[in-house]
């Protein structure tokens, strides 16, 4: 149940990550540059390409506090048992409040296209 609630808010941040470069394209004559810098750097940061557990401590500590770690890392961590049940409780009150702040800059976003 808890990796489910995970990959759901993964879902949910990773799409709004989308959105959010999808429309600031609205100010841009092409997004390919903005749709190619998000990739890599979401698949970078998010334990997509090389497992963050691998990055220098003081760049892993950075990026595991940033968004891009809510897409793949801690599911994965929750996944194979990593996290104890606090520290699950705690990063799933983190990256929803990620998500928050995600959708609060997509409505303001929003808001400023219209």
């Amino acid at each position: 149940m808890t990796l489910l609630a995970f990959r759901a808010l993964s879902f949910a941040m990773l799409f709004t990550l989308a959105t959010l470069a999808n429309l600031l394209a609205f100010w841009l004559m092409t997004v390919f540059a903005l749709e190619w810098f998000l990739m890599s750097i979401t698949t970078l940061l998010s334990d997509g390409l090389v497992p963050l557990l691998l990055f220098p401590g003081w760049l892993a500590a950075i990026a595991g506090h940033l968004p891009f770690a809510w897409i793949s890392y801690y599911p994965a961590a929750v996944y194979l048992g990593k996290l104890d049940p606090g520290q699950t409780l705690l990063y799933f009150a983190v990256s929803t409040l990620w998500l928050l702040i995600l959708l609060m800059e997509l409505s303001g976003l929003l808001a400023r296209a219209r």
